[in-house]
Parts: C-alpha cells; structure tokens; sequence
C-alpha cells in the first residue's frame, strides 16, 4: 500500500502548481491587516480590518510571480519569488499594530491570509518587508 503522507503530499504540491498555473496572469494584492485576527479555514475578507497608517497601501503581485509548490513536513508552500515592502509615511507621526496581511484577487475577493508570529508596530518612516506565501495542509485518511 502507498504511503498516505507521500500521496498526500504530492497532491498538494499538485494542487498549488495547478493553482499557480491556471491563475499565472491574474493580479492578487496583498494588504497589511491591524485587527487582532488568526485566519480559520472558514476565513473571509470581512474578518480583516486593514491597516490604514499613512502610507499604507495594498500592493499587486501577480501568481506568475511565485515559484514551484515545496512540501515540508506535510504542508505546502508557493512563495512569491521577490518580497514586498510596505513604507510608512515619514511625514505623519503615528504607531499602528500591525498582525499579518491578507491577499485579495482582481475583484477584491478575499483569497488568503497569514498572521505573523508576532505582531508588529509601524511609526512614522519605518518599512515592513514580507514575502507572501500560499499554505496549505492536510491530514491523509488511512
């Protein structure tokens, strides 16, 4: 009997190259996101409160951009092949926490999120740089 981990995963790894390839020329934003939020399979765009700093912005990327789906320890990962920076105003004084950001695609449909492993506070003039990724998991059934 094939290993269920093995098939599993390169299901996945199936899928998101899949994904990447029927999706290469779409465009997809990424947004930084200030409410105290874990994204949950049943996560939506209304569960997000965007971060409105000055200067914030929503920055598009393309999934042409990301690199071939990898699998470690049974989760899989398409990483954008550059980072986005996202720059505070220099001009306004301010501090805003910040948890993670959330993609959209071209028509503003929530598409997925990541909050990072500890909050982050922008002031006045400081940059953040991510690099967006795609996970996904699963739990082969024996």
């Amino acid at each position: 009997m094939p290993n269920a981990w093995g098939i599993a995963d390169e299901t996945l790894k199936r899928t998101q190259n899949g994904f990447r390839s029927a999706n290469s020329a779409r465009v997809y934003t990424v947004a930084l996101y200030k409410n105290d939020y874990t994204p949950v399979p049943d996560t939506f765009g209304g569960n997000f409160i965007l971060a409105d700093f000055p200067g914030a912005v929503a920055i598009p990327f393309t999934i042409d951009s990301f690199g071939s789906s990898s699998v470690t320890d049974h989760v899989a990962m398409l990483t954008l092949n550059h980072t986005v920076t996202f720059t505070a105003s220099p001009s306004s004084v301010f501090e805003q926490e910040i948890f993670g950001y959330v993609v959209f695609d071209e028509l503003n449909n929530y598409s997925w999120a990541e909050r990072f492993e500890t909050s982050v506070t922008m002031r006045q003039g400081e940059q953040l740089v991510i690099t967006p990724r795609l996970k996904q998991g699963v739990c082969p059934v024996e």
